[in-house]
């Protein structure tokens, strides 16, 4: 089933979602150690960053895409209602912020003449060279990731709480196999 279902995500729904979730995983990781990186390779572990972050935008852009022609499956009903604005909101919170901050870091790397580059293809935006705007466009990309790591445990929260308490087949729908439980 490569499409969702009124009751399940289908194969490109779960590939994008543990996709964007390893590369994701992986840019917070690496983005917090390069600083102790030895100066001599900082260079190359801070355009793998950026590239990877420019990758990280268009998977994530690409995600928004396939969900604008494809429908989401339905909360179950046993949720209430604010639970369900909550998630909804919660979704809609890490879309933004997970565009928003591969966008701020390239946008400060463009502006400090440091863009990401794929061997002689460099990713430059427009923007112009400006120090104190670099400053600030880092300071929001360090404060984004933050605010991703928080909106992404209080998915994992919510995600656990469905699986452990409620004991309902909410987050098996976007596990790759369906209708088995993975845990105790």
């Amino acid at each position: 089933m490569i499409c969702n279902t009124f009751d399940q995500y289908g194969t490109v729904s779960k590939i994008f979602h543990w996709v964007l979730f390893l590369l994701i995983t992986g840019m917070l990781i690496f983005g917090f150690l390069l600083k102790d990186v030895p100066k001599t390779y900082q260079v190359y572990t801070s355009n793998i960053h950026k590239v990877m972050g420019v990758i990280t935008l268009v998977l994530m852009l690409a995600r928004l895409l396939w969900l604008r022609f494809n429908n989401n499956p339905s909360t179950f009903l046993h949720v209430p209602k604010w639970q369900r604005w909550l998630e909804h909101g919660i979704h809609i919170s890490l879309y933004v912020t997970i565009i928003a901050m591969p966008l701020v870091g390239w946008m400060g790397s463009s502006s400090a003449n440091k863009a990401p580059h794929l061997g002689g293809m460099i990713l430059k935006l427009p923007i112009p060279q400006d120090r104190q705007l670099v400053k600030v466009l880092f300071e929001i990309h360090n404060y984004l990731a933050f605010v991703i790591i928080g909106l992404i445990s209080l998915h994992l929260s919510a995600a656990l709480y469905h699986y452990y308490i409620l004991k309902d087949e909410l987050m098996m729908r976007m596990m790759p196999k369906q209708n088995k439980r993975l845990f105790l």
